[in-house]
């Protein structure tokens, strides 16, 4: 009788003391995500901006980046020596030759002034086209948010220290995630018996998205191709979904 009532207290603890863990792991959680997902929605907004530099570019200085094609461009040693005779430039960092007839060759350079900046030579008669300061060109800027804020050394550190508490984000995330009152992560869904026989495992929580997912893909790949839907085929997915 004695040894019953014990495990009863025993039991009616457990359950206040998971509570509670789990409640200081969802504040972390949620504390953390407050200081991380405003960092992380400005990293993806300016990461996905930077990734199409070259387009966008092409896009905004296309008056100075694009040229008319003709019949053979000068070597990169004449069109070089246009730079140094035209700009006088204390150092050439790089140059790169356009991949279209009509592209300009850009030139990085440091001017007269020290001060860092960008070139494009017409390829066919070696004139100058356009000059730029780098830090005012609008994808350096996109840049220099994306790695500092704007605040210099400050900013980076802003960044970093969300980079650190994302990290805590996860593993948070990862606990709350985590089935309570199970030991196994890996479950076996009904109905899922395999053709040889076999069982299909799937991971708890990510199976159903999965399915979803596919059936979406399928989709839209259907209508790309211009292929019709069968419903009849339809069905018969929908009836293995459910399951």
């Amino acid at each position: 009788m004695t040894d019953t009532t014990d495990l009863g207290r025993a039991d009616a603890r457990s359950p206040a003391s998971g509570g509670a863990f789990y409640r200081l792991v969802w504040k972390w959680h949620f504390l953390a995500s407050l200081y991380v997902l405003p960092f992380m929605a400005m990293l993806a907004i300016t990461g996905a901006l930077y990734l199409y530099k070259p387009q966008i570019e092409r896009w905004l200085y296309s008056d100075i980046s694009t040229v008319e094609a003709q019949d053979t461009p000068l070597t990169l040693d004449a069109q070089r020596a246009a730079v140094e005779t035209t700009l006088d430039p204390k150092r050439i960092r790089s140059i790169t030759q356009g991949t279209e007839p009509t592209a300009a060759t850009k030139f990085e350079i440091d001017d007269a002034q020290g001060t860092r900046a960008y070139a494009w030579v017409n390829p066919y008669t070696g004139e100058i086209t356009g000059t730029l300061v780098r830090d005012t060109m609008a994808m350096r800027l996109v840049q220099k948010v994306h790695g500092e804020l704007l605040l210099g050394d400050i900013g980076t550190k802003f960044v970093e220290l969300a980079a650190h508490w994302a990290i805590v984000m996860f593993i948070t995330g990862a606990v709350l995630w985590w089935p309570r009152g199970r030991s196994k992560l890996i479950v076996t869904p009904k109905g899922t018996a395999g053709h040889g026989g076999g069982r299909r495992i799937f991971s708890r929580g990510f199976w159903r998205p999965s399915l979803l997912c596919q059936s979406f893909s399928r989709a839209c790949l259907g209508r790309m191709s211009g292929a019709a839907a069968c419903p009849r085929c339809a069905r018969q997915r929908a009836r293995k979904a459910c399951r």
